[in-house]
């Protein structure tokens, strides 16, 4: 365990994309929580802290996603999942390996990112920051973020190729799920099934759609997906040819 990690880790950490990747999600959550901050000072209402991590929760996580998907493409790509497989026989195991580490990395970085955004945001907008009704996004982001990795990494196993994988991450959270309410008549009700649209219903943000059941439920949603999306991926890579 301790050298796959290593191994997963030494290779996460070689690759100039991560950080060219982990720095657009810096860049993209300060500004954009700053602009949102701005837009919003003077405002008698004080600003919606969900709306402060827009660039977060939208793009950002997008580029988490990317990230996480391009770490197993890139290695099909390059035939060098080929010499993983062969050092380490239990294929199922390497991926959940890899999964751990990019949620883990994803996690930490969002957990530094949030409060950040969240001071940024509220300095921009002249308002003070209400830490006690910001505990649930303080935690709550990583884990969506975290979540989202092992999402990403499965998508990755699943497709192979890193131009589909990247379509997949692209325009699932950002486009599919938002389209579905469209749908006449049953499309709202649809969206309030889809994993993406239950994790910004768990954050406090229920986008104008009625859920059946109380926020906590849409994280077992989300979490739910997630964990299958992860069982068919080492499925997968156990039955099916490099």
């Amino acid at each position: 365990m301790r050298e796959s990690l290593a191994a997963e880790w030494l290779k996460l950490r070689s690759v100039r994309s991560t950080y060219v990747l982990l720095g657009s999600v810096v860049m993209v959550t300060v500004l954009l929580a700053a602009a949102v901050g701005a837009s919003a000072s003077g405002a008698h209402d004080p600003v919606r802290r969900n709306d402060l991590l827009v660039g977060l929760l939208g793009y950002g996580l997008v580029i988490y996603m990317a990230l996480s998907a391009l770490s197993v493409s890139q290695e099909y790509s390059s035939g060098t999942i080929r010499t993983t497989f062969g050092v380490l026989p239990h294929r199922g195991f390497v991926v959940v390996v890899k999964a751990s580490l990019l949620a883990a990395v994803c996690a930490a970085s969002a957990a530094v990112l949030t409060p950040v955004a969240l001071l940024v945001g509220s300095a921009a907008a002249g308002q003070a920051l209400e830490w006690d009704g910001a505990r649930r996004l303080l935690w709550g982001v990583p884990v969506i973020v975290g979540i989202t990795a092992v999402i990403a990494v499965a998508v990755g196993v699943l497709v192979r190729r890193t131009a589909i994988a990247l379509a997949i991450v692209i325009i699932w959270p950002l486009l599919i799920e938002g389209l579905t309410t469209l749908v006449p008549r049953f499309g709202p009700r649809l969206a309030t099934l889809l994993p993406f649209t239950n994790a910004h219903f768990f954050l406090g943000d229920s986008q104008g759609l009625a859920f059946a059941w109380p926020p906590a439920t849409g994280l077992l949603v989300f979490a739910g997906v997630a964990g299958m999306l992860l069982g068919a991926a080492v499925l997968t890579v156990r039955y099916r040819d490099v």
